[in-house]
This record gives structure tokens, C-alpha cells and sequence, in this order.
């Protein structure tokens, strides 16, 4: 296994057994127990092994085009228009589909509305379209954090507060776990990798996407309420944001960069006794990093008594610099500096071509903010 220098040691988790983490040479330790942890792609035995598959869970994120192109031709036509920078002509379009056809193109219209009120300056535009989208539920609307622009989000979030009167996470599912940003722990290294408080949360998310009975509050939702409510920072702060979004638990997490050495800690802490319900850490090479992170959402996963997806929903991003630039472009995001956001994941791309989530916020959520800006 891969060892730490002394400081390293000091700063990580204390008290826990190590073992082998997923086989990839990345190591685990577990606090509260004599032995250590199984590799994180073992067998282990659990109280629910037994029990019988769950049922299927609602969607997880709301269709997308791609899921109704050709069912509606006037929907077609709109998409073509967004996409050409027509907001005006987009606008009316989307909402004559959402006016006249069922779901899921009255969804996705509505959803595309939102967007296109957003890019054309209209904020309140927005929200009217997002609450438009909420008075369709059931089932309750999941908004894709991956996809939408952050300010939508934003968006959609004021509108769910005015609507539920509560800023709690509407559900349909048995837990709710909120991730919050990590701490960078690093020393030697920490400049370079900053950018990493909101890559390995966002990381987090993707990969425990889709477990079963589990609604994660996505990073920017967390961030909004502490904005919002001007909470301020730490551990007390987070907690105070997941009691108001009906969290159960929230995870807090720490990233150690030291040349080529990597340590990932995480700490499952329950919303209301503030009782740490999990300690963890996993350690390996620093380019081993997407296995670090999946290594540890198995462990958070098992104790929320949750069960991951097979495979994660995106492409595992394979450069660490590349992922250290997608979070850049989710800084410069959230203060609306598309321009400079569209750049970031542009760079994320030249580093790893292959890094979806970068390719899919620079097309979906900020390429047509930044054609309305230049217009």
C-alpha cells in the first residue's frame, strides 16, 4: 500500500485498520471497528444482502432533448432556433409546445423555456417557466446539475422555495444526503489544486448518482443556501444548510495532495445529533484519483445504506489538471463570467477529450450564454 510522510498521517482520520481499496492500489481505512475494510470492489456482507431488489426509483434528472427528438416537430423547431442563437423566435416556440402538448415535450419545453429566458436576460422569464415545469409533477422535477446553467439552477431553486414555502429537497425517495465542497488539506501543493474543493464534491455527486432510495442535494444547491442564508463556512454552517434542505446526512470531505501522493477523507455527520456516522479515508498515486473518489462513494454509499449504480453515469475523467479546470469553469460560472468559464472547459477538453462532464456544461450551459452575451 501506498504510505504517507508523517504530516500526512497527522492530518488524515485516526484510529482505523487499512486494507486494500478497489484493487487499484489505492487503500481504505473505517473507524469504529477492529477490522479493516474489504476492497471496495469485494463482496461484503451487509444487513440488506439478502433482501430482495428495490424497486425502481423515479428518474433521476428530467428528459432531456435527446430523449423526445421527433415526437413534436414544432419542439424540433424551437431546439433549432436555440441553438442558432434565435432566442426570440425560440421563446414563442417553446412556449406554444408547452402550452399545447403532453409530457414529456411539455417537460422539455418548459425546461428549454427556462433556458432560453435565462439567455436572453429575463430572470423572471425564467422562474415563471421553471414554476410552469413544477405545477407538472408528478413525478417531482430533478433538474440535471451536470447540464443546466448554474444561474438556472439558482432559478429553480428561489422558485421551489416560493412554492413549497420551505427550502427542503422535495423527495420521493426514503434519504436525502447532501456533499458538501471539500477542504484541500494540502501543503506543498495547495495552490494548484484549490480548484479541487468543488471537482472531487462534483465527482462525489456523479458517481452516487442513481442510488438506490438516496436524493442527493447537487454542490451548487448546498452553496446557493449558504449564500443565501449567509451561513458562512465550516461544518456547523453545512449542517445548518442540510437541516433546512431536509437533508438526512451530509458527507465532508478533505483532499491531501502531496508530489505524487493523494489522501481523500471523508465524514458522514447526521444532520440532526451531529453524531459522525462514518470516518473514512482512501490514499493512493494522484493520478489515480477517479478511483479514489469511487472507492469512497462505495464506502459513504454502504454507510447510508445505499446502493451505487454499477457504473458511473458520466466517462471517468483521466487527468487530474483536466478536472482541476473543469472546476475553474465552475467558479467562474457561478460569478457569471461565462466568457471565461467557456475557456476553462474548453482547456479541461485539450487535457482529456474525452471528460464528458466538461463537454456537456460548456454545450448545454454556458456556450448559449455566452452567443446571447455577444449578440
Amino acid at each position: 500500500m501506498t504510505r504517507f510522510p508523517a504530516f500526512l498521517s497527522a492530518l488524515a482520520l485516526a484510529g482505523f485498520v487499512l486494507a486494500g481499496c478497489g484493487g487499484s492500489g489505492a487503500t481504505s481505512s473505517m473507524s469504529g471497528s477492529s477490522a479493516g475494510i474489504a476492497a471496495c470492489d469485494a463482496p461484503r456482507t451487509t444487513t440488506t444482502a439478502q433482501a430482495p431488489p428495490p424497486a425502481p426509483d423515479p428518474p433521476s434528472v428530467e428528459p432531456n432533448y435527446s430523449d423526445v427528438r421527433g415526437q413534436s416537430a414544432a419542439l424540433d423547431a424551437a431546439m433549432v432556433a436555440y441553438s442558432g442563437a434565435d432566442f426570440e423566435a425560440a421563446a414563442s416556440q417553446f412556449d406554444a409546445v408547452a402550452g399545447s402538448a403532453g409530457d414529456p415535450v411539455r417537460r422539455v419545453a418548459l425546461r428549454m423555456l427556462g433556458r432560453t429566458r435565462l439567455a436572453m436576460g429575463d430572470r423572471a422569464g425564467a422562474g415563471d417557466a421553471l414554476r410552469r415545469l413544477v405545477e407538472t409533477e408528478p413525478p417531482v422535477v430533478r433538474l440535471n446539475p451536470d447540464v443546466e446553467p448554474l444561474a438556472l439552477l439558482e432559478t429553480f431553486y428561489e422558485v421551489r422555495r416560493h412554492t413549497d414555502g420551505s427550502y427542503a429537497v422535495r423527495t420521493d425517495r426514503a434519504r436525502t444526503l447532501a456533499i458538501a465542497d471539500f477542504t484541500n488539506g494540502s501543503i506543498t501543493d495547495h495552490a494548484q489544486v484549490d480548484p479541487l474543493r468543488l471537482g472531487f464534491a462534483s465527482l462525489m455527486i456523479d458517481r452516487m448518482r442513481g442510488a438506490t432510495e438516496l436524493e442527493l442535494v447537487e454542490r451548487v444547491r448546498l452553496q446557493w443556501l449558504l449564500d443565501e442564508q449567509s451561513l458562512g463556512t465550516g461544518e456547523a454552517a453545512g449542517r445548518e444548510a442540510g437541516r433546512l434542505l431536509g437533508a438526512d446526512q451530509v458527507v465532508f470531505g478533505t483532499y491531501i495532495k502531496s508530489g505524487e501522493n493523494m489522501l481523500l477523507t471523508a465524514r458522514v455527520v447526521d444532520v440532526e445529533t451531529g453524531r459522525i456516522l462514518m470516518g473514512e479515508r482512501v490514499e493512493g498515486r494522484a493520478d489515480q484519483f477517479d478511483a479514489l473518489v469511487s472507492c469512497l462513494s462505495e464506502l459513504v454509499a454502504e454507510a447510508v445504506d445505499a446502493r451505487l449504480p454499477a457504473a458511473p453515469t458520466s466517462q471517468a475523467a483521466e487527468s487530474l489538471d483536466a478536472v482541476i479546470a473543469y472546476a475553474r469553469g465552475l467558479a467562474l460560472e457561478e460569478t457569471e463570467d461565462y466568457g471565461a468559464a467557456l475557456e476553462q472547459y474548453q482547456l479541461a477538453l485539450s487535457l482529456d477529450p474525452d471528460y464528458e462532464p466538461a463537454q456537456l456544461r460548456m454545450d448545454e450551459g454556458v456556450v448559449p450564454l455566452v452567443a446571447a452575451n455577444s449578440r
